[in-house]
Formats: C-alpha cells, sequence, structure tokens
C-alpha cells in the first residue's frame, strides 16, 4: 500500500511514523546493535585557530539626537545690530538680555529631540481607555509614531485639528500626549486675540518689544520638538488689520518653518519645523480655508455615557495626583460615583470642579472615598456650576 504522503529526500520513516534523518536512523540502529565505536569521533576535531573570534553586536542607541535651532552667528549678528544704540536705551537692555537668553545654554543653540518611546503602544492603548471619544485620533497618532520610529525616531506629527464642542477634552488630548511621549508642551488661546504677537511676538521698533511663544518653547525650553496647542483658532479676530491665524502659514509649512523669525528678534533663525502643532476649534467655518488645507481634521464626538464613566475616572486621577491634599483619598474613583457624575448633562468640562467639591464632602464626613452622596450633594451646593457652553451670548463683555 502507498504511502499517503511523500517522504521527502533524506529523510526515513521512524517510530511511530515519525519523520527522522536517515543519517540519525542509521546512527541509532548501530547504538541498538552495540556496533557503534565511541573511542572514534564521528566529528573531526576543529583547531582552536580555526574558530573565528566572537564579534559583539553593537546594540541600537536610543542616544537622543539634537537639533540646532538657532546659531552662534545669529547671536553675534543680533549682538552687532545693538551697538549702535545707546546704553540706556531700553531696545538695545531688552536685546542684551535676549542675547544673554539665548546663550544660556551650551552648546548654543542646540536643542534635543525627544524620542518615541520604546512602550508608545502601551501609552496609546492608556491614552485611549482615558478619552475613548478620541479612539479615532490616538489611531492615526499611533500609525505615525511607528513611521517614526521606522525613522530615526523623534518624535513628530503633522500638524492637525481637533474640531467637535465644547467640553469634549481636545486640549487636554494634546497635554496628556506630550506628557506621555515626554517632550515639551506649550500653549497659546486665540480666543478674542487681535494679532499674531503671542506666537510671533512684538516687533523690534517698539521699546516693550517682547518674543512669542513660539521663541520661548524653542530658546527656554529642553526640546527642539515639543507639542504646541494653538485654542480655541476659530475665536480669534478675522476683521484685525493683522488677523492672528496669518502667523500660522509659515509655522504650518515644515521648509519655511526651518527659518522661522521672532519678530522681537529679526536676525536669529530658529528651526520650529519639528514641532507638533495641534489646532482646536469648535465652529471650521471661521477658519480661513488656506489655514485648513495645512492641517489634518479629526472631528472629535461628544462622549457616550460609558466613556463619561471612563472619562470621570481619568479626572479624579488626575485631580489626586495634582492637589496636595490628594493622597488622603483612593487612588480609584468608585464605579458608583463615575456612573453618578456621568449622569450629569453637559460636557464634560464641570467634572473637575464637581470632583472637587465632592472630595470636600468627602473629607468633611472624615471618609477617603468620594460616594455617589457626595457628589449630590456638590450638586446642590449654594454656587450652582453652570455648563457655560449651553448658555446663551447676551451682550458683549
Amino acid at each position: 500500500m502507498k504511502s499517503r504522503y511523500e517522504i521527502p529526500s533524506g529523510y526515513t520513516n521512524g517510530e511511530g511514523e515519525l519523520l527522522v534523518p536517515t543519517r540519525l536512523a542509521y546512527r541509532f540502529a548501530q547504538d541498538r546493535l552495540g556496533q557503534v565505536d565511541d573511542s572514534k569521533p564521528s566529528v573531526p576535531p576543529v583547531s582552536e585557530s580555526a574558530v573565528p573570534p566572537l564579534v559583539p553586536v553593537a546594540r541600537k542607541s536610543r542616544a537622543h539626537r539634537v537639533l540646532q535651532v538657532y546659531t552662534e552667528q545669529d547671536v553675534q549678528e543680533m549682538e552687532a545690530s545693538l551697538e549702535s544704540l545707546a546704553r540706556s536705551n531700553d531696545r538695545r537692555k531688552n536685546g542684551e538680555a535676549m542675547v544673554r537668553q539665548l546663550r544660556k545654554t551650551q552648546p548654543v543653540g542646540q536643542r534635543v529631540l525627544a524620542r518615541v518611546p520604546r512602550a508608545f503602544h502601551k501609552y496609546m492603548d492608556l491614552l485611549e481607555a482615558e478619552m475613548p471619544n478620541f479612539r479615532q485620533v490616538v489611531a492615526t497618532v499611533r500609525r505615525l509614531l511607528a513611521l517614526q520610529v521606522a525613522g530615526d525616531g523623534s518624535f513628530y506629527l503633522p500638524p492637525m485639528l481637533l474640531a467637535g464642542d465644547p467640553g469634549v477634552g481636545k486640549t487636554y488630548f494634546a497635554m496628556r500626549l506630550a506628557r506621555l511621549m515626554g517632550t515639551g508642551f506649550e500653549m497659546v488661546s486665540m480666543e478674542g486675540a487681535s494679532s499674531p504677537m503671542s506666537l510671533i511676538g512684538l516687533e523690534q521698533h517698539y521699546y516693550t518689544s517682547s518674543p512669542g511663544k513660539v521663541f520661548d518653547v524653542l530658546v527656554q525650553g529642553q526640546s527642539a520638538n515639543p507639542v504646541f496647542v494653538v485654542d480655541e483658532l476659530d475665536k480669534a479676530s478675522s476683521e484685525a488689520r493683522f488677523p492672528p491665524a496669518n502667523a500660522l502659514y509659515q509655522l504650518l509649512e515644515s521648509e519655511t518653518a526651518k527659518r522661522f523669525c521672532d519678530q522681537s528678534c529679526l536676525q536669529v533663525k530658529l528651526d520650529a519645523s519639528r514641532i507638533s502643532w495641534v489646532v482646536t476649534a469648535n465652529d471650521l467655518s471661521a477658519i480661513p480655508v488656506p489655514i485648513l488645507s495645512r492641517l489634518s481634521t479629526f472631528h472629535v464626538p461628544t462622549p457616550a455615557r460609558v466613556e463619561r464613566v471612563q472619562i470621570a475616572g481619568t479626572i479624579y486621577r488626575d485631580l489626586r495626583q495634582q492637589m496636595a491634599w490628594g493622597k488622603r483619598f483612593g487612588a480609584v474613583l468608585p464605579q458608583r460615583s463615575a456612573c453618578k457624575l456621568a449622569d450629569v448633562a453637559g460636557s464634560v468640562r464641570p467634572m473637575k470642579s464637581l470632583l472637587r467639591l465632592a472630595c470636600a464632602n468627602a473629607y468633611l464626613r472624615k471618609s477617603s472615598s468620594v460616594e455617589p452622596g457626595d457628589i449630590e450633594q456638590a450638586l446642590r451646593c449654594a454656587m450652582p456650576l453652570p455648563d457655560l457652553e449651553q448658555l446663551e451670548t447676551g451682550g458683549c463683555a
């Protein structure tokens, strides 16, 4: 009877129909018959000189890379431009203070490029669990970080726009992402802004000239690739002579961002190309189309009740870590209390204030656990906490 399967060349059937190499099967047969001469080695000895030396394999370095954000030559040019001014001149005093600031760290102008952590997948899982309504954003960030790891390993995200209702956690998401990635974080609010001064500084010819936030984060910060949030861009004035959004045209393009100049020190060119920009807004129609074309837009939904329960636990944990009295309470918010908070109407923004009052109520009754009754009492406090996003606008401030 023919075998169902063809036996490969160099193999034969052993005990139990197991395939074994022919040479090994022959050796086993000799062992059973006692025909093997153990005095003769079956493998010829190898001299020590024939064995190549062991070469240690170099482990891939995780050392931080650095970026030359600005140069000493630019600082010298700025210093030379101040020589023509009197020593008592306010512009000269401000300029000399900036020169000292630019030379404060050595080597001049070098900043560390924060790396994507090895366990970034774990951090992304944690971020998704903490903020489940950002699931789509987290999935995209995870893919982009994996691509960075395949390159030089430094942290960088293309400019993105988080659009959604007030209080869904857009700014907190960016702040939490920067903290998990171990890079710097900066934020500038555009609500009511009438000029781009907060981003790009005030011109040199003003005696009150001062640098903007981009200068501050790159010169005073430790990393060359921080997360920078432009909050409430849709609320910036579009009728101003110099609209605040105009500053983003240069900063959102990596090629032009490499030669960014703050208005307070035009001689110094800053490399802002590695900043990860996160713009937040409620109304996309109020943002110029050329700016929208430079951003990857994500619509963040309002969290469902199940998601609000998880967010309540996240807010409680952060509040407990931030406050000196937080150690008096349990590490985890009880599930019943989280559900009670999730049932409160409106956005998730008032949750932090409610939890603070609930913790006060729990402390007064000498308990380390925040119970639903504490939250109920916080809701009935003498000064109720309205959901500001639900209030109608009534006039001008």
